[in-house]
């Protein structure tokens, strides 16, 4: 177990995935700009443990549908505003989130709430509700055990792309892994 909620994100293949399963994550991220609904369905054949979330936008907005029906996500997002109205509709009981880009400011971060208490009009989520906030960290050492005495929020982690086939080196991040492990 680990000491923070974790979010994988950037998810495009089958060795990221299994890596970040075992390693005890509680989030893949799949992005469909990155990575078809197809590849994203074989993957989460191989892979359990973990819950799925669908990162949609303009582009691709458009596979919704077919996205819910076939990968049964546990969440559905949106990196656009103009695109949340969609996500909310389709939302159906479950949780939604809102992936906030890197403004020059503040890093990445991702909110996940349940449905019910985001607001259809404003996107607002309600102040009773139990939203999770994650924020994309420094690939550093130094830059987790910073953020681990200053935050309670949980973290976002990348994959990468694979050199070739199942050929990746993860010595990096098991060291940050290592550090989010509970004693």
């Amino acid at each position: 177990m680990l000491k923070r909620r974790v979010i994988a994100s950037e998810i495009t293949n089958l060795t990221d995935a299994r890596y970040f399963a075992a390693r005890g994550v509680d989030y893949l991220l799949y992005d469909l700009n990155q990575i078809n609904v197809n590849d994203v369905m074989a993957i989460m054949e191989w892979v359990e443990g973990v819950k799925p979330l669908i990162l949609f936008d303009e582009e691709n907005i458009h596979l919704i549908e077919e996205a819910i029906m076939r990968l049964s996500p546990f969440a559905i997002g949106a990196s656009e505003v103009n695109c949340m109205d969609k996500v909310l509709r389709y939302a159906n009981d479950s949780f939604v989130f809102h992936l906030f880009p890197e403004d020059g400011l503040e890093r990445p971060k991702i909110v996940l709430a349940h449905a019910d208490n985001v607001d259809q009009l404003t996107f607002q989520i309600s102040p009773s509700s139990e939203a999770l906030a994650f924020y994309e960290i420094s690939p550093s050492i130094q830059g987790l055990e910073s953020y681990l005495q200053n935050s309670e929020a949980g973290i976002i982690l990348k994959g990468s792309f694979e050199v070739e086939t199942g050929v990746k080196s993860y010595e990096n991040m098991d060291n940050l892994l290592e550090l989010l492990e509970l004693d």
